[in-house]
């Protein structure tokens, strides 16, 4: 009776702690996939940033009051091209181009071409721009796979596997980023007329993206770990159980 009694209390606790294992995976599950859609929507957005969403910007220079013919104008810089503001600083911008490859135009801004800040405000397709796009891709298709692995398991090793260059290439672009915040605002300085160039709102939001993904590439990694440990403990226990069956029939036996 007394292991009758132990084998149904083993059981209840058993029965008692797969539920909290199976919730604690499932918060585990909505947490990263949450911590996921955060950071693709942040880069995701610097990546539509300025030509496409106009509030969003990189960089964006004014020209300093009192400088030149002292008219108001703007130039702004972000991942899907720039904007650029005449006369008005607070209406919508009089013109923006979604470009990989952004040149204010000295006729919108009734500047001279010989103007330096042209050239300044000037973008290229550079490997901030490269690495911007690719991590930003390859954390949406992290995001999808890590969905698709909730119900195929073997998704699991494929979504840590593009998770690990998208924090890497999420790593690369924000030291692109920095440099070319550095190289442009260099520029502005000695450019003519005289512009003041301010930093935008999207390099904050790619430092949080950036600290966002290396925390959830962590986070992944653990997940479909402890995932397939529980898959092998269940017949690790079995296949002990056996040898322990087996061996007391053979005592009993003898």
């Amino acid at each position: 009776m007394s292991e009758l009694a132990v084998l149904e209390s083993s059981k209840e606790e058993g029965s008692k702690g797969r539920p909290v294992g199976g919730w604690r995976r499932k918060i585990a599950f909505v947490g990263i996939f949450t911590l996921i859609l955060i950071t693709f929507t942040l880069q995701l957005l610097s990546s539509l940033s300025t030509a496409i969403i106009t509030p969003l910007d990189l960089i964006h220079a004014e020209l300093v009051p009192g400088r030149g013919d002292g008219i108001p104008r703007r130039i702004s810089l972000g991942g899907s091209g720039g904007c650029m503001w005449f006369d008005d600083l607070s209406g919508p911008p009089t013109k923006c181009i979604t470009t990989i490859h952004f040149q204010p135009d000295p006729e919108v801004l009734s500047l001279s071409e010989e103007d330096t800040i042209l050239s300044a405000m000037t973008t290229k397709i550079g490997v901030w721009r490269i690495t911007n796009y690719l991590a930003t891709g390859l954390v949406g298709m992290g995001k999808v796979l890590f969905v698709l692995s909730g119900k195929y398991g073997k998704l699991g090793g494929i979504t840590s596997a593009i998770l690990y260059p998208a924090t890497l290439l999420t790593w690369a672009a924000l030291i692109g980023d920095i440099s070319y915040l550095l190289i442009v605002q260099r520029n502005v300085r000695t450019a003519r007329p005289r512009f003041h160039a301010e930093l935008g709102l999207v390099i904050w939001l790619w430092v949080v993206s950036t600290a966002l993904v290396s925390v959830t590439a962590c986070l992944i990694v653990w997940y479909f770990e402890s995932t397939r440990a529980k898959r092998f403990l269940p017949r690790e226990k079995q296949n002990s159980g056996e040898e322990g069956s087996q061996g007391g029939r053979g005592g009993h036996v003898v």
